[in-house]
């Protein structure tokens, strides 16, 4: 026998469907939904409600209409909605009325989270929540980028400098990097040569102009990619840029190819960024877990192989932060650190309790 809840959602659903159904059975029966054996009408009614609810949301994001029905449900978070990677996520939320907390955990063990440094997910992050304070920050880095431009007699137009402005800011670049890194960047932005054999405004013939490159220079851009070319080869290339017959920019090409090669792993990083902006997390964390200088960390070091050789043999990838750690918390550097230390005392103190001071 039907309840008053049951005659409600009747009257409601033949009033929708222009239909005559006299039990909540028939209704579930005839559209195929759920299978109302042994469960009470209130819960019958409750599982069908849902699913209409359900199907109401789910046409509001095929209109496209979550954006805005997420800023009610999720406030400022719902601005990472215009996040490409994040859309579905979104959708899954409002479909299915998760709470704040689920769709943060949510986002949290996405790719797009998990693939980026702390630094690259603030960055994009601020991008779509505040474009206006982000764009501060990239403008109070141009004055660095044209230091170091001025420095290197290098010209670039006004699109090059903000797109330098724009990587570093999102890297989270040290001032060290600032300086290498723009040098780096610079030097691939900036336009091949125009002839065969000539360099960029000059003509194939013409006297060559003072160069200002040294062997000094080169071996650092060719740090920037972890690459350590032979001295005859950074000689090589002194001579062919100082005779017109090379560019700095093909130079770093080249080693942009060459460290591509001794690091598959992060190959396709490399298109974009160098061995030395890639790394820098990983520098930062050695400084902090064995307690040294992180100008003198060096990861092209054989011992650090393991770094760019983490996950199965079909899957090679980079060590994430906590793999990184623990690696290195093995080496026998970490034994004499002051955290080491720390960490043996706390244990000694806790067994010395659970003996009762006797050890």
């Amino acid at each position: 026998m039907a309840t008053a809840d049951d005659k409600v959602f009747l009257a409601d659903a033949n009033k929708r469907l222009k239909t005559k159904y006299t039990s909540v059975k028939a209704y579930l029966t005839d559209n195929g939904k759920l299978e109302p054996k042994g469960a009470k009408a209130a819960g019958r009614l409750a599982a069908v409600e849902n699913f209409r609810e359900k199907s109401k949301r789910t046409k509001v994001v095929l209109s496209g209409g979550v954006f805005e029905e997420a800023k009610k449900l999720y406030g400022s978070t719902a601005n990472l909605y215009n996040i490409p990677e994040l859309k579905t996520i979104f959708d899954d939320a409002f479909i299915n009325k998760w709470d704040s907390d689920t769709l943060l955990q949510a986002i949290d063990n996405t790719e797009w989270a998990t693939s980026r440094t702390q630094s690259q997910e603030t960055y994009d992050v601020q991008k779509v929540t505040d474009p206006v304070e982000l764009q501060k920050k990239i403008d109070g880095v141009v004055p660095t980028i044209r230091r170091v431009l001025a420095g290197k007699g290098i010209s670039l137009d006004e699109a090059s400098i903000k797109s330098i402005a724009e990587k570093g800011t999102r890297n989270g670049w040290t001032p060290e990097q600032w300086d290498s890194d723009t040098a780096a960047e610079a030097i691939r932005l900036q336009p091949a040569p125009t002839a065969e054999g000539a360099a960029p405004g000059t003509t194939p013939g013409a006297p060559a102009p003072v160069s200002s490159v040294t062997a000094s220079s080169l071996r650092l851009l060719a740090k920037q990619f972890g690459v350590d070319p032979t001295e005859s080869t950074i000689n090589s290339w002194v001579n062919e840029i100082a005779t017109n017959t090379k560019t700095e920019a093909q130079f770093n090409e080249t080693m942009r190819s060459s460290a591509q090669t001794l690091y598959p792993t992060i190959g396709e990083r490399l298109k974009t960024e160098t061995f030395d902006s890639i790394t820098s997390p990983y520098r930062t964390l050695y400084s902090k877990v064995l307690e040294v200088d992180e100008g003198g960390v060096d990861l092209t070091s054989p011992a650090y192989s393991n770094l760019f050789n983490a996950g199965d043999d079909k899957n090679k990838r980079m060590m994430n932060a906590t793999e990184w750690t623990s690696f290195l918390r093995k080496r026998p550097e970490w034994q004499n650190t002051q955290n080491a230390y720390q960490e043996y005392s706390s244990a000694a103190s806790t067994l010395n309790k659970i003996f009762g001071g006797t050890l």
